[in-house]
């Protein structure tokens, strides 16, 4: 009986240290399995780009498979990195779009579009969009002027952490004729 041990431990020593299963590699096998699951076709992400065609070996009839056709428009492989660029172009055009809008308040040509969008910002607390409110506002650019929103405006900047946004709501309080601070006292009081 030991010497049968002994003789099976031998000849497992002798077979090749890579792990083949009737003949294949573990690719093979694992491409095998994916093609089972996807009908026969291997996905994109495993193919090879170039490949057109994809062959399946069924015993001793080799059949060839093509592809499946793409409807126009729509795209097999997907770019991880193109999320990444649109986002990123998104963000440049917002920025870019915030430019232009700062631009056209400095120049006093702030058309009905831009206040509008400054307005919406300001409504869902963008910081910049606030204080840049409260600036057209105490100066009418763009608007009528008015000193009361523009200092609440500046109040609610400077809760939001906007640097000299207290010291501008300060500014804009001593501006306001006497009758108006007092009301804004009793107000705040």
């Amino acid at each position: 009986m030991n010497k049968n041990v002994l003789v099976i431990l031998l000849s497992l020593s002798f077979l090749p240290t890579q792990a083949c299963a009737f003949g294949l590699s573990l690719d093979d096998m694992y491409r095998d399995i994916v093609r089972s699951e996807n009908d026969g076709y291997l996905p994109t992400y495993i193919s090879n780009k170039n490949t057109i065609d994809i062959q399946i070996d069924d015993g001793d009839e080799v059949k060839k498979i093509e592809s499946p056709k793409l409807k126009e428009g729509e795209n097999s492989i997907v770019y991880l990195n193109n999320k990444r660029k649109e986002d990123k172009a998104k963000a440049a055009a917002r920025r870019k779009e915030w430019q232009e809008i700062v631009n056209a308040v400095k120049k006093s040509k702030v058309s009905p579009y831009h206040f509008t969008k400054i307005q919406a910002m300001s409504d869902n607390d963008n910081p910049k969009a606030i204080e840049l409110l409260a600036w057209m506002k105490a100066n009418g650019v763009g608007c009528k002027q008015d000193l009361v929103s523009s200092y609440y405006l500046y109040k609610k900047a400077s809760r939001l952490k906007v640097k000299n946004a207290s010291k501008n709501a300060l500014v804009v309080y001593k501006s306001l004729p006497d009758r108006t601070r007092r009301e804004l006292s009793k107000f705040h009081n």
